[in-house]
């Protein structure tokens, strides 16, 4: 049977200690306490342990089932008090305090170190309302509601610099303070994320140059390989691995020679064609048992084979967070299978056109391919003419200038 809410709370608080959470969740779930004999007990506990203990405190450390701990003592210690020495496990044990106003030394129980004080200067400090709201109005930080407020102890609602509510005990305000935090959950979580977007990016090799909203609000985005600039979505740089549209364009001219090579031969010309290995090293390490070859032409009589080689075919790519060494032993294994193709055209008498992607792209790529079926390097066409023709209008309709063309969407 499912324990109510109030009988939750009665049953607990007849026991001796309170829940600092404001709702119960179940039998099974470790809700946070506090003692009320000792308010600087804060443990964690399950309701099933609660019911079934044989102890008339339910407080951990008053019913002796938990040992103290030097962490808090520390925390349970008024100001300019300091512990000296280990903390005793029981808390009828004595443990030997330091003032640090005027060095006195005497001993106390465990149990009541939070209410200890030097008997000598009197500095046991009266952290009241005024005081610990003065305190934090110095860091920024309001206090909305003060609960039920005794002690450093007891949870308060505050306000963090940028706003956000939430609830939190005020020693943990404190030591956050101390830390150089302003002990708020949602800065920190946002700080975390932010710092992972970053993180991300960094990985990618790119620079995230403005604030981070959210996935989907376009953001400043820097190219850490060639330092071009433009404003893309963060999901489309993590998630959909949308590279820099300068430096980085995967199977953008693969796909305009696709579609070239299908409006002039349409029946014979093949993308992605496998040809068998197997491949071996000069050590006789296997790299690969086949490779695709970009492009196949065959008209019946000769065979043609085209390859676009990208920037990753003549130097090590270290980039996207990739070690310098295994950018040139992919150079290597690269430099291996082309070697290896070009033997293979050789054999079998299939005339090989391998492509500079440094050099040529978009535009100059339509105009080089045009070239080489009025040279006579690759195979004629019937609507070669017309294809050129309605190629060179297009161009010359949205560039003046060929080379500075960019957006080949349009030609397509």
């Amino acid at each position: 049977m499912k324990v109510s809410e109030e009988r939750f709370r009665s049953f607990i608080s007849s026991k001796g200690v309170i829940c600092l959470e404001d709702k119960y969740v179940n039998a099974s779930f470790p809700h946070t306490f506090r003692c009320l004999v000792h308010p600087w007990h804060i443990f964690n506990k399950k309701w099933r342990d609660f019911n079934s203990s044989k102890y008339i405190s339910l407080c951990c450390y008053c019913s002796g089932t938990r040992s103290y701990c030097n962490e808090m003592i520390d925390v349970a210690l008024p100001n300019l008090i300091k512990r000296i020495g280990e903390c005793p496990i029981r808390g009828d044990d004595l443990i030997r305090l330091e003032c640090q106003t005027c060095f006195n030394k005497w001993e106390v129980g465990v149990k009541y170190a939070h209410n200890t004080y030097c008997r000598e200067c009197d500095s046991y400090p009266k952290w009241t309302k005024p005081v610990v709201e003065e305190f934090l109005l110095t860091r920024s930080i309001v206090v909305k509601n003060w609960l039920q407020y005794r002690t450093v102890v007891d949870p308060v609602i505050v306000s963090c610099p940028k706003g956000h509510e939430h609830t939190i005990i005020v020693s943990e305000l404190f030591r956050s303070l101390k830390g150089g935090t302003t002990g708020c959950r949602i800065c920190s979580v946002a700080a975390s994320r932010c710092q992972t977007i970053h993180s991300l990016y960094e990985a990618r090799g790119f620079k995230l140059c403005d604030d981070y909203i959210n996935m989907h609000t376009r953001c400043l985005t820097e190219c850490l390989r060639c330092g071009s600039r433009w404003r893309t979505k963060p999901v489309c740089i993590i998630h959909a691995e949308v590279g820099c549209p300068d430096c980085s364009e995967p199977n953008t001219n693969e796909i305009l020679i696709k579609n070239i090579l299908s409006n002039l031969y349409k029946d014979i010309s093949y993308y992605q064609f496998p040809i068998k290995g197997p491949i071996y090293d000069e050590c006789g390490k296997l790299i690969r048992n086949y490779i695709f070859a970009d492009f196949f032409i065959n008209d019946g009589h000769s065979s043609w084979i085209i390859e676009y080689n990208g920037a990753q075919h003549y130097s090590p790519m270290a980039i996207w967070n990739i070690p310098q060494d295994e950018a040139e032993e992919r150079l290597r294994q690269q430099k291996i299978r082309d070697e290896w193709l070009r033997n293979y055209c050789l054999t079998n008498q299939i005339n090989l056109i391998e492509i500079d992607g440094r050099k040529f792209k978009k535009t100059k790529l339509i105009q080089l391919i045009l070239s080489l079926v009025e040279k006579g390097k690759l195979p004629s066409s019937d609507n070669y003419e017309q294809l050129k023709a309605d190629y060179t209008s297009r161009i010359n309709q949205y560039c003046t200038d060929i080379t500075n063309y960019q957006d080949v969407s349009t030609i397509l």
